[in-house]
């Protein structure tokens, strides 16, 4: 190193003469292997955030193709579901047209308790083809020790 930049400057009755193609020569290639670093550490980031960017895109694409086969799964379902549903719609349909007289369901809905009551909600809903009426429900109730007359409630 030392002899190739003796051979760049050579000193002459005390003047620096410079030899200027090789100097001009060197700052070049200083500043081409400068710059081929700063590129190739580029690249290099570069080809990083490339191969960051496929594996994300794979794991994106794996998580739409398992989203898509839940939807599929939901969309079957919902569908059998609507089939049963028109299948039982139609059943009713049937049945009320049959029927000349009411069908009442009465179903239980809730119960509550208060100062030594309870209150016990039913739900009735006619499926008949004329109009309900002195619809009538009933319950049993059992209360372990208890007198069996206070078992049913009407």
């Amino acid at each position: 190193m030392i002899e190739s930049v003796s051979s760049l400057v050579q000193l002459e009755n005390g003047y620096v003469d410079l030899n200027l193609r090789k100097l001009g020569t060197a700052a070049v290639i200083i500043l081409l292997t400068a710059t081929s670093a700063f590129y190739f550490q580029q690249a290099q980031a570069q080809d990083t955030r490339a191969d960051r960017a496929e594996l994300n895109a794979a794991r994106l694409d794996s998580q739409v193709e398992e989203l898509n086969a839940s939807l599929n799964n939901v969309n079957q379902s919902l569908q059998s579901l609507q089939q049963r549903s028109k299948r039982l719609h139609d059943i009713n349909a049937n049945l009320r047209s049959k029927v000349k007289r009411p069908l009442v369901k009465i179903e239980y809905e809730s119960r509550s308790s208060s100062e030594g009551q309870t209150q016990v909600t039913l739900t009735a809903a006619n499926y008949g083809n004329t109009t309900a009426t002195g619809v009538q429900g009933s319950c049993q109730v059992y209360r372990e020790g208890a007198d069996p007359s206070y078992d049913a409630l009407r």
